[in-house]
């Protein structure tokens, strides 16, 4: 969990996987907190720099248009989109970072450059705009939107294979809660019974609290007014579940579960025409039943991971500890239930 914070602070996983050891040369990396950029998601550049040299003279310099905000040290000046700052008797290594941002109307693959002394900064040099593809175990992604009914919903998605980890960011312009759920979805299409669980952390990328929410899910179908289970982990760390038992009707809620009962290990296990949804219960140390509901989903039905921002802001889904099972392809059904 500490991990999980520390690189959220940042916006994503900046600086995550190098390791640097000091000698004489100069050596530096650049890494990013995204894979590849959305227009408008900010993104954390972290160059990590290893000498034995008194003075550091970093210049960087992001791709052309990319507005610049955040850096770290302070010292660092801004002149016609170059980032320079100088460093005296700098500790090793030494670390520097700042937040661009993509306009709207970025597209194609886009270049960072900089130097530290006279040595190229390596690691990661250029980004491409984020695409549809499977991600894990998932088959695909799409943004859930009614852009008829007056909202809309943007989003991306990344899997990290070495930790099993998955990010979706989603905004959106529409948050009623209710009866639509605009929302980013990773999902791979099921049929039978199944389990899908992970351990959830959402949070909103503008440093707010409130209702923007990561979760679990299965719909009947890709479409805003579909029937669906829901699993949920607010921004705020409460836990709830919700069933919208008939096409575009209001859905049921169960009661919510405060952080100090939960750490967002959450689950929804399908049987027949039941789907139940769990919280995993940090007192007795056992998946508890949130609640469950009749669904007559129609196979195949949507499975995988969602996360849903209000108007105009981003929030992060975190999704650690990913389990898809079904029943079909497991020989002890019931360990899963």
């Amino acid at each position: 969990m500490n991990r999980v914070r520390s690189f959220i602070a940042i916006f994503g996983l900046a600086g995550f996987g190098f390791v640097l050891t000091a000698s004489a040369e100069v050596t530096a990396v650049r890494t990013l907190s995204w894979g590849e950029y959305w227009p408008g998601l900010p993104v954390r550049v972290t160059i990590t720099v290893s000498t034995d040299t008194d003075t550091l003279q970093v210049v960087e310099t992001p791709p052309t248009g990319w507005a610049i905000s955040d850096f770290t040290p302070i010292n660092g000046t801004v002149n016609a989109g170059v980032i320079a700052w100088t460093v005296s008797r700098a500790p090793v290594p030494r670390s520097f970072s700042y937040t661009t941002t993509p306009p709207a109307t970025e597209t194609g693959e886009v270049v960072f450059s900089g130097k530290v002394n006279d040595k190229e900064i390596t690691g990661t040099t250029t980004m491409t705009p984020v695409t549809s593809k499977s991600l894990g175990i998932f088959q695909y992604g799409t943004s859930i939107e009614d852009r008829a009914a007056g909202w809309w919903s943007e989003g991306a998605g990344w899997y990290y294979p070495s930790s099993g980890e998955y990010i979706i960011i989603n905004r959106g312009n529409a948050d009623d809660g209710e009866q639509h759920t605009p929302h980013h979805f990773l999902y791979s299409e099921v049929t039978g019974d199944f389990s899908i669980e992970a351990r959830i952390i959402a949070v909103n990328l503008h440093g707010l609290g409130g209702h923007d929410v990561a979760f679990i899910s299965v719909l009947d179908t890709l479409t805003p007014d579909s029937m669906f289970c829901v699993v949920c982990h607010w921004c705020d760390e409460d836990a709830f579940a919700g069933w919208r038992q008939w096409t575009a009707r209001f859905p049921l809620w169960s009661d919510t579960v405060l952080p100090r009962f939960q750490d967002g290990r959450l689950k929804i296990v399908r049987e027949n025409n039941i789907c139940s949804a769990y919280y995993f219960n940090t007192v007795t140390m056992e998946w508890t039943l949130l609640g469950s509901q009749v669904l007559d989903l129609t196979d195949p039905v949507y499975v995988g991971l969602s996360a849903m921002g209000g108007p105009s802001r981003f929030v992060m889904g975190h999704f650690s500890d990913v389990r898809l099972i079904t029943a079909s392809a497991c020989d002890d059904w019931d360990l899963y239930k």
